[in-house]
C-alpha cells in the first residue's frame, strides 16, 4: 500500500480515508493483512497507521515496516 496526501491537504483526514478504503477492499479481496513501509521520520504517519491497527513488524534506521490484519 502506498498512500501520498500533498502538503496541502494533509491533517484533513484525507490519509485516514484511503487507508480505511484499502483496508476494507482488501478485506473484501480476501487479503489477510496490508503491510507498508514508512521513513522512520515520519512520526505523523506512524501514529496514524497505529490508530488503525497497524503494528510495527519490523524497522531498521531509515525504515519500518506496518501490518494490519484485514480479516474480519
Amino acid at each position: 500500500m502506498v498512500a501520498y496526501v500533498h502538503q496541502n491537504y494533509r491533517r484533513q483526514g484525507v490519509a485516514t480515508a484511503m487507508t480505511k478504503a484499502a483496508i476494507e477492499e482488501a478485506r473484501s479481496a480476501g487479503f489477510a493483512y496490508i503491510w507498508l513501509l514508512v521513513a522512520r521520520d515520519n512520526i505523523a504517519a506512524q501514529r496514524g497507521l497505529k490508530k488503525l491497527r497497524f503494528r510495527v513488524a519490523w524497522q531498521d534506521p531509515h525504515e519500518m515496516q506496518f501490518l494490519c490484519p484485514v480479516t474480519a
